[in-house]
């Protein structure tokens, strides 16, 4: 039996008890985890119950994530699907199909940045120019910085100048991963960094978490 056909039975199985199911966004790099109940699907697309989170990640992210327990392989399997429509009655996605997504791997948290709480980072030149980079993400080992694609090249060293709201850090570092984002890419840069740097890089990262959470109890309130 095909795995879509698989997938198939276990969501009619889904629908005809009702069983909510956990349904897995992300929002500003944060994964959010919601139980919420198919109402109705077909070979080619799912209907989902409304839900206030799932519909902040569908407007930020635009994926969801299950896992489906696989009975020919007995094991767990994460599937995706992408957002097709959002409203206040319900969300459509795709008919979801065996996925892999690399934010299901990371072992420290990472989250975007906020007009509230910037971050500046300047790639500092052999002459001493700094050129000024726009920053998408950061955790407390690393920023993923957007520039022009082959801008940076994987495994390049760099040193950089990154600003926080509470600080100014000298890093050094290489750029670790480099993929497509728009018109542009983002570059992943990881530093090498003692204790101290990594400690305000933490602060900034719980600071931004609260942030979020709190505006997803907003929404949810």
């Amino acid at each position: 039996m095909e795995v879509k056909n698989r997938i198939f039975n276990w969501l009619s199985e889904l629908k005809e008890k009702e069983v909510p199911v956990e349904v897995i966004g992300f929002y500003q790099e944060l994964p959010i985890r919601v139980k919420t109940k198919l109402l109705d699907f077909d070979e080619n697309f799912l209907q989902w119950e409304y839900n206030p989170k799932l519909y902040l990640t569908a407007s930020d992210d635009g994926k969801f994530f299950f896992y489906f327990n696989d009975p020919l392989y007995k094991e767990k399997r994460l599937l995706g699907a992408d957002v097709t429509y959002y409203g206040n009655s319900f969300i459509e996605t795709t008919f979801p199909k065996p996925f892999s997504d690399p934010r299901f791997g990371r072992q420290i948290v990472r989250v975007t940045t906020s007009e509230k709480l910037p971050v500046k980072f300047y790639l500092l030149s052999e002459s001493g120019e700094e050129i000024a980079l726009p920053v998408r993400d950061i955790s407390e080992e690393g920023v993923g910085v957007v520039g022009e694609k082959g801008f940076l090249k994987v495994g390049e060293p760099i040193k950089s100048k990154l600003i926080l709201p509470r600080g100014e850090l000298l890093l050094e570092g290489k750029v670790v991963s480099s993929e497509p984002l728009g018109d542009k890419n983002r570059f992943g840069i990881k530093f090498s960094i003692r204790e101290r740097e990594k400690k305000l890089l933490r602060d900034y990262v719980m600071a931004r978490q609260k942030e979020i959470l709190s505006k997803i109890r907003d929404l949810v309130e």
